[in-house]
């Protein structure tokens, strides 16, 4: 039995590295077409690009939601690689569900456009948000948990000092822009969130790189990149919303905003294509593709 499970296993590798080979073609082609349309729906650019219809946005919307799936379903699937009884199934069920959140945030956000003409401060997506911001960091805990050992260095007093630190500094952040005159026509629930989100991705992201040193050759820390990403996106989304957009010319406020967008897209086909590397992996062994890498 043993040399037929090698020779499966040696047909498996080419038709794995063409799985992959194919949805790292894909995801370039996704994010070339998401960047082409979205440079159509900002007006300085669109003069430039006369491709803006009335079907870009909702379009644009859809490759996000779309995007968001990918990352989420891709995780799921590493996931299932591992039996329940497998410590690391566990780091990587909160993973999958922070992102499932995320998607639902993304559904939200349909909704939203739909229904109202100006999105309310605090909305049912805030909640997605925090909320899979949460799974992730018990991921992350996990994770380091099953590195470290239990009891020593990642404890559950350590994570709970982090978590709170984070919620500090976030406040204080928020507390010191609105002394600063930043945000000063929302409520301080909003601001704190605004600053919330890319406090988390800067630990978080702080937190994939150093996971990145810790496994070899960072395969394993490379579907937390993508929130490497978001906190570029949220960074400068964040700055949009406590008034930065005022201090910029029509052309840097459009090419910043594309930057932006591309980064927010790109956070979460980081994730898909990571997520899905690491699934031929562990079903396959590793493809042809990766065999350098």
């Amino acid at each position: 039995m043993l040399p037929s499970t090698n020779n499966q296993s040696v047909k498996n590798k080419p038709s794995s590295a063409r799985l992959m080979t194919t949805a790292w073609t894909l995801t370039a082609l996704w994010l070339a077409v998401y960047i082409v349309l979205d440079m159509a729906s900002y007006e300085y650019i669109e003069a430039l690009l006369p491709l803006s219809q009335p079907w870009t946005n909702p379009v644009i919307y859809t490759m996000i939601l779309i995007a968001s799936l990918f990352a989420a379903g891709a995780s799921l699937l590493l996931t299932r690689q591992f039996e329940p009884q497998e410590p690391p199934r566990r780091v990587w069920l909160f993973f999958s569900l922070g992102w499932c959140c995320w998607v639902l945030g993304e559904i939200g956000g349909f909704v939203y456009r739909a229904v109202f003409e100006q999105k309310p401060q605090l909305t049912f997506m805030d909640l997605c948000w925090v909320t899979g911001y949460t799974f992730f960091a018990v991921a992350f805990f996990l994770q380091f948990r099953l590195i470290y050992g239990r009891g020593r260095r990642i404890g559950r007093y350590h994570f709970a000092a982090i978590f709170a630190g984070i919620l500090a500094l976030a406040a204080v952040i928020a507390f010191l822009a609105r002394l600063g005159g930043f945000g000063k026509d929302k409520i301080w629930l909003n601001l704190y969130l605004i600053v919330l989100y890319p406090t988390c991705d800067l630990v978080i992201g702080a937190a994939a790189v150093w996971l990145s040193l810790l496994f070899a050759r960072g395969r394993w820390s490379r579907p937390w990149w993508g929130l490497i990403a978001f906190f570029f996106a949220d960074g400068i989304y964040s700055w949009y919303g406590l008034g930065g957009y005022q201090i910029l010319t029509p052309a840097a406020d459009a090419w910043l905003s594309l930057v932006t967008d591309t980064f927010y897209i790109g956070g979460y086909l980081i994730v898909g294509l990571a997520s899905l590397s690491l699934f031929v992996m562990q079903r396959h062994g590793a493809p042809a593709l990766e065999s350098q890498s």
